[in-house]
């Protein structure tokens, strides 16, 4: 990460000096987040162990306005190339809770149905499991097996198809934002948890363990990614040689992790 915080509190401190266009998205950023005035306290404390008998100081709003303006005003092409970037990969990833709440209530309904079949059993019903039905919250009717992990297929493709945009601004903004910080990345961690009883056989209760093997994202990714470059280039302009196998190799890297960590 092509990060130095300690470089740009410095100069926000400093009286007189104009953060450079990608500086003043990186405040934003931490403004953001809320860790910004304690981040300019620590800087400015003489004595960090006395920090609490320090004056406090703070940025205002109105204040990183200021600082943001200045940047505009000096640099505004460089500056709106990577505000559009960061302001779009924001509005995406917030846009990502709706879907990987969509994932959430599917993968709970099949291990419904899953556990309302397996009851079944004592009754001898003549069906396979992919021809049993419940009642589905998420449909509002009654759906079989089979068709809510269609349902979740669906879901997952396109949730991955958001994954693979935000990664890619991120890998744009040089990796700005924290991987803790995405809304998107959080949520497919939680398709993946297992619950508190930790089942031995809970990779084959949740059906997003069938939909994460590395085939069905790499063909997700395979027909979304370059389409997806191609209109970041269209959106900032000329991207850096090499930016697209780059990218790709970054989401395919950071999935992969989230993936293997939570199995």
């Amino acid at each position: 990460m092509d990060l130095n915080r300690n470089s740009l509190i410095q100069k926000v401190i400093s009286k007189g000096v104009i953060l450079t266009p990608f500086e003043a998205i990186h405040l934003k950023y931490l403004s953001r987040r809320g860790i910004l005035v304690d981040l300019v306290d620590i800087e400015k404390a003489k004595d960090p162990y006395r920090k609490a008998e320090e004056t406090r100081g703070s940025i205002s709003p109105f204040m990183l306005d200021f600082i943001v303006q200045q940047t505009k005003d000096s640099s505004w092409e460089d500056y709106h190339k990577y505000n559009s970037a960061y302001e779009y990969l924001i509005d995406q990833d917030e846009n990502s809770i709706k879907r990987g709440s969509m994932g959430l209530m599917l993968i709970t309904q099949l291990r419904l149905i899953r556990s309302e079949f397996s009851s079944s059993l004592n009754n001898e019903i003549d069906k396979s499991l992919l021809d049993f039905s419940s009642y589905s919250y998420y449909h509002q009717d009654v759906k079989t097996f089979s068709e809510t992990l269609e349902t979740l297929a669906q879901v997952f493709k396109l949730f991955i198809q958001d994954i693979d945009n935000i990664l890619t601004l991120n890998y744009y903004l040089r990796q700005l934002i924290e991987i803790e910080d995405l809304e998107c990345l959080q949520f497919l961690k939680m398709w993946l948890s297992k619950p508190k009883d930790d089942q031995d056989d809970f990779e084959h209760m949740n059906g997003a363990y069938l939909c994460c093997s590395p085939e069905i994202i790499e063909l997700v990714l395979d027909k979304n990614h370059q389409n997806y470059v191609y209109s970041v280039g269209r959106r900032v302009g000329k991207l850096p040689v090499g930016f697209e196998e780059e990218s790709l190799l970054y989401v395919q890297n950071t999935i992969k992790e989230i993936i293997t960590n939570n199995s």
